[in-house]
C-alpha cells in the first residue's frame, strides 16, 4: 500500500491546508469502551424533517403496526430519502408537536419490545448492475449524510455521477469531543472501505482516497489491515493521513489536502472533479446494498463533565436525548448546557426529549466548570490571529467591521459567503469577540437583504409587465375600433352616395354635382326672396308651361 499523486501519478502527494488550531480534544474519555448497542426506550419520536430542507409526509397511520426496517414516511415533493422504522411496535400519533419543538412534526411510535425485522433484499453483487441502480438502492434505503449536513446521499451522488474523478470518505473527525467515526473505524474498518468502493462504483469515480488524522492510530491501522485485505484485481482506493489540527475535516479542507486546489467561491467540491463522503455514510451505504439494511441507527458519542461513563452509542433513530443520556449515568443536576455536535460548533439543546436524527453524531452535557460563560467582548486591537487561522483564507477582522457597520455588500464582497463556521477565528481571539457567531448571523442577515432585493425585483417586473399589458391592450382595442368604424354601413353609404350617378333633366351626374346644383338653386331662391316685388317676374320657362297644362290649370289671356 502506498501513496500517490493525484495530479500526475505515482507516489502521493498530501497538500497542505491552510490556517487551523490545535484545540484540546477531548476524545480519550469516549474512546475506552467499544461501540455499545443501546435498549429500546419506551417511545421513539421521528421527525418529519430528517435531512436538508426536505420536509417528510407519513405513509402509516395512527394505530398501524409496523416492522422494523419498514418505511414510515416519504418526501413531499420526490426529492430527498424515506423514513424507516427503528424498531417494531405501534405508531401512537402522527405530527405530533409535544417534546420536539426544535424539529417540528413528528411520528411517535412505541416499541412492541420484539424488534422484528422486516422483510430485506440485499443487492450481493452490486457490480452486475448499473450505477444507476445502486443510487436507487441508497435512495431507497433513505441514507443520509452523517457527517451533521444531513443531506440525501442519493441526490448528491446522482449530481456527480459522470462529473467527479475523486471520492473522498472523510474520516479526518478534527472537532473535538467527537469520536464517532473514529470508534466505528476501529470495529467496522472493512464495513466502510466497502463502502467507499461501492460509492466510487455508483458515481465512476477514478480513485478514492480515505482521509484520516495521524492522532487516530488505532482506526488507521484498522484501515490499512482492510485495504490490504481487498480481494480481487489492484483497486484504486488509498489511505491519505494529515497531521491533526482543526478543521482539517472541512469538505474544501480536505479537497485542498487532498488534490491541492481550492474549491471557488460559490462553487461545491463537485465542480473541482471531487465528492466528499463521511465516514459513517460510506458504512451506512455499505449495510444498505450488502444487507439490504435501511438507515435506522447511527453512532452517537455521548461525553462531557457530568456524564459518568462516556462512550459511543449505535443510537436508533428516534431515541430520546434525554434516553441517551441517562444511560450513561449523566448528573442532571449538574448539567449545565447539552451541546448537541462538537465543543466549537455544536448548538445547545433546549429541550432533553428532541430524538436522535441523522446530525446527532455527538452530545456534549457539559457542566458550568466546562464551558463557562465567555469573557466580556473587548475592542478589536487588529492582532491579525483570525486572519492566520482562518481555513478558508478570508479577513475575520475587515469581515467584522463591514458587518458591524451594516456593510453587508461589502461584507459578501469579501467572501462571507465562504466562511465554514469553524470558529478557529474565535477560538484564538484575545479580545473574545464571537467572530464566527457575527458571521452566521450576518450571512443570515445578507441572505435576507438579498432575497428582498430579488422581491422587490419580481414585484418591479410584475408592475412593468402589467402596465405594458395594459398599454398592449389599449392600442388593440384601438385597432379594432378603428377597424369596425372603416367597416361600417355608414362609411359604406358615404362612398357610394359620393359615388352613384342620377338623372336630373336629361342629364346624368353625380350625386355630390347634384348636391352642389340644389344648393345653388336654394342660393337662388333665398335671393329672389330677399329682393321682395321690386323685381319684374321673370318668364315662365317653355317647360314650366308645359307642365302646368298637362296639370290641368288654366290658360293666361294674351
Amino acid at each position: 500500500m502506498g501513496f500517490w499523486n493525484l495530479i500526475s501519478g505515482g507516489r502521493p502527494r498530501r497538500h497542505g491546508i491552510a490556517g487551523g488550531v490545535r484545540a484540546a480534544s477531548h476524545k480519550a474519555e469516549s474512546l475506552r469502551s467499544a461501540l455499545m448497542p443501546m435498549p429500546l426506550p419506551k417511545r421513539m419520536i421521528y421527525p418529519l424533517q430528517q435531512h436538508a430542507g426536505i420536509w417528510l409526509k407519513p405513509v402509516v397511520s395512527e394505530g398501524e403496526h409496523v416492522l422494523k426496517g419498514q418505511r414510515i414516511a416519504d418526501p413531499v415533493d420526490n426529492r430527498g430519502s424515506p423514513l424507516h422504522s427503528s424498531t417494531s411496535g405501534i405508531i401512537v400519533s402522527l405530527n405530533d408537536h409535544d417534546n420536539v419543538s426544535s424539529t417540528g412534526s413528528s411520528i411517535v411510535l412505541t416499541p412492541d419490545g420484539e424488534d422484528r425485522w422486516t422483510g430485506l433484499n440485499p443487492l450481493s453483487d452490486y457490480r452486475q448492475v448499473s450505477p444507476d441502480k445502486v443510487i436507487d438502492r441508497i435512495r431507497s434505503a433513505g441514507v443520509i449524510g452523517l457527517g451533521g449536513t444531513a443531506y440525501s446521499t442519493a441526490e448528491k451522488l446522482a449530481r456527480a455521477k459522470g462529473r467527479v474523478h475523486t471520492l473522498i470518505i472523510n474520516a479526518a473527525e478534527c472537532e473535538p469531543c467527537i469520536t464517532a467515526d473514529e470508534a466505528l473505524l476501529r470495529q467496522e474498518a472493512a464495513g466502510v472501505v466497502e463502502g467507499g468502493r461501492i460509492l466510487q462504483y455508483a458515481i465512476q469515480a477514478e480513485r478514492c482516497i480515505i482521509a484520516t488524522q495521524n492522532t487516530k492510530i488505532d482506526a488507521t491501522s484498522a484501515l490499512r489491515r482492510a485495504l490490504d485485505a481487498i480481494d480481487g484485481p489492484s483497486h484504486n482506493i488509498y489511505l491519505m493521513v494529515f497531521p491533526e489540527k482543526y478543521p482539517t475535516g472541512g469538505e474544501r479542507q480536505l479537497v485542498q489536502g487532498v488534490t491541492g486546489k481550492q474549491v471557488p467561491g460559490g462553487k461545491s467540491p463537485e465542480d473541482t472533479g471531487v465528492l466528499v463522503q463521511n465516514t459513517g455514510t460510506a458504512y451506512a451505504v455499505y449495510r444498505a446494498v450488502q444487507s439490504g439494511e435501511p438507515l435506522i441507527e447511527r453512532i452517537t458519542t455521548v461525553t462531557g463533565a457530568t456524564v459518568r461513563t462516556p462512550k459511543n452509542f449505535q443510537a436508533r433513530l428516534g431515541t430520546p436525548i434525554r434516553f441517551l443520556l441517562e444511560l450513561c449515568g449523566t448528573g442532571f443536576d449538574r448539567i449545565e448546557q447539552v451541546i448537541h455536535g462538537g465543543s466549537l460548533r455544536g448548538i445547545v439543546l433546549s429541550n432533553l426529549d428532541t430524538p436522535v436524527t441523522p446530525a446527532t453524531n455527538c452530545l456534549i452535557a457539559a457542566s458550568k466548570d466546562e464551558f463557562p460563560a465567555p469573557p466580556p467582548e473587548q475592542p478589536c486591537i487588529r492582532c491579525g490571529l483570525c486572519a492566520n487561522v482562518c481555513p478558508a483564507n478570508l479577513l475575520p477582522q475587515q469581515l467584522h467591521w463591514f458587518i458591524r457597520g451594516g456593510s453587508l455588500d461589502a461584507a459578501a464582497s469579501l467572501g462571507l459567503s465562504d466562511c465554514i463556521e469553524c470558529g478557529a477565528c474565535a477560538h484564538v481571539c484575545p479580545s473574545h469577540i464571537p467572530l464566527a457567531g457575527h458571521f452566521r448571523d450576518g450571512k443570515i442577515d445578507l441572505e435576507e437583504q438579498q432575497e428582498s432585493l430579488e422581491r422587490g425585483r419580481y414585484w418591479k417586473q410584475r408592475f412593468e409587465s402589467r402596465q405594458a399589458r395594459i398599454a398592449s391592450d389599449a392600442e388593440e382595442r384601438q385597432r379594432n375600433r378603428q377597424s369596425r368604424l372603416d367597416k361600417s354601413p355608414a362609411s359604406v353609404a358615404k362612398v357610394t352616395t359620393d359615388t352613384d350617378a342620377v338623372t336630373v333633366a336629361g342629364r346624368e351626374i353625380s350625386r355630390a354635382q347634384a348636391r352642389i346644383e340644389i344648393a345653388a338653386a336654394v342660393a337662388r331662391v333665398k335671393k329672389r326672396s330677399a329682393s321682395g316685388a321690386t323685381e319684374p317676374e321673370s318668364s315662365p320657362e317653355p317647360g314650366d308651361e308645359a307642365e302646368e297644362r298637362s296639370s290641368g290649370g288654366q290658360e293666361h289671356e294674351p
